[in-house]
């Protein structure tokens, strides 16, 4: 079978990453041929098998060429449009199989490879399909889905920004739309596949539990082991504030993330070791 890939990362960024190239990777073991849509790769270099657009750095939101190319993106611009064109052209897949798309990708391709008659299965990495605010977290709290947008854009819940938060808004009423065309969404839990039905009733969801590669421990030993993203919503923190209590036992943390300088030095204790 002829797959397309999609995510709008191409590097081991986070978990949602690294289970896209682990796919394609697992897929292209089974037989499948493989192929992969995404923004250029960090080094500058494209692959064989990757169809890519010019990358827009979204980490740090602000309004300049970055920004303005993320707007056009999301509206379908030149650059999308043809190489969707030129992806059905040239490679012609039996399926597009989506991780995470949005902003820097959108999916208003959806839509595109839709109207060429070309089955979409999206895989619900996060709760984006059902709030802008896509991890439903926001400054030590969870959020519920049902919370009303005007509340989510004034408690600036997107990047901690009144404007930032607006527009994610915006974007996410309509982008709400293409998710509907999806013709099967993939959920890794019960409960990601439960909040997500309750939105799209019309689209079917299956339950698949993330895969993983066998793991080899490298160092044996008496300590509590984090491997991770180092971002807020992970509960590290709390991690570290145990560790503190803790000061007889050994912790390892291995991952980066936005919070990872702020809590290694914060929490600068003798019996955490940080591996990067």
């Amino acid at each position: 079978m002829r797959i397309l890939l999609v995510n709008k990362f191409h590097y081991n960024r986070g978990g949602a990453d690294r289970h896209y190239l682990e796919l394609g990777h697992l897929l292209k073991q089974a037989g499948h041929e493989v192929r992969y849509f995404s923004q250029l790769p960090l080094d500058g270099k494209g692959e064989d098998d990757l169809y890519y657009v010019p990358t827009v750095d979204m980490s740090q939101p602000r309004f300049g060429k970055d920004f303005m190319r993320a707007l056009l993106r999301l509206w379908g611009d030149r650059d999308t449009k043809q190489k969707v064109r030129e992806i059905i052209k040239d490679f012609n897949p039996q399926v597009v199989h989506l991780h995470n798309v949005y902003h820097q990708l959108s999916p208003v391709i959806i839509k595109y490879f839709k109207d060429a008659g070309i089955p979409v299965v999206m895989t619900v990495h996060d709760f984006y399909v059902v709030s802008p605010n896509y991890n439903l977290y926001h400054r030590g709290n969870n959020v519920l889905v049902e919370q009303s947008l005007t509340k989510l854009v004034f408690e600036r819940q997107i990047k901690n920004s009144f404007w930032v938060s607006l527009v994610a808004t915006i974007i996410h009423s309509r982008d709400r739309e293409f998710y509907k065309l999806c013709d099967r969404f993939v959920s890794p839990s019960e409960y990601v596949a439960k909040i997500v039905s309750n939105i799209y009733p019309e689209v079917p969801i299956e339950v698949m539990p993330n895969f993983a590669a066998p793991a080899i421990a490298t160092e044996t030993g008496d300590y509590i082991f984090y491997g991770g993203r180092i971002s807020q919503e992970k509960g590290v923190d709390i991690l570290l504030r145990v560790a503190k209590l803790l000061s007889s036992y050994k912790f390892k943390i291995a991952g980066t993330g936005p919070m990872f300088d702020q809590l290694r030095k914060e929490y600068n204790l003798f019996n955490v070791e940080w591996l990067g």
